[in-house]
């Protein structure tokens, strides 16, 4: 990501990556979970832009975010307009 010519968004799910890691789920283990956002917090680097969603990886929160940045980068000139064939 640090060697990155273009723009980097780095969204990272606080309430988990699996769908069988959610909360209530049999295979929830916060304390992994909290270890894997520390290293990822961690090893991120400064030139990427960081966000925390606070939601899990498959919920509509986090998809509307990472569209946010998708929509900012269409505006910005970053990725170019789709056309209607």
């Amino acid at each position: 990501m640090a060697a990155a010519s273009a723009p980097v968004a780095f969204l990272l799910p606080v309430g988990g990556l699996q769908e069988w890691d959610r909360e209530g789920e049999p295979l929830h283990e916060p304390e992994a979970l909290d270890a894997f956002l520390s290293e990822m917090r961690r090893a991120v680097p400064p030139s990427v832009a960081f966000t925390e969603v606070a939601a899990h990886i498959n919920a509509p929160e986090f998809a509307l975010k990472a569209l946010e940045v998708f929509d900012r980068w269409v505006d910005e000139g970053i990725v170019e307009r789709g056309r209607i064939a």
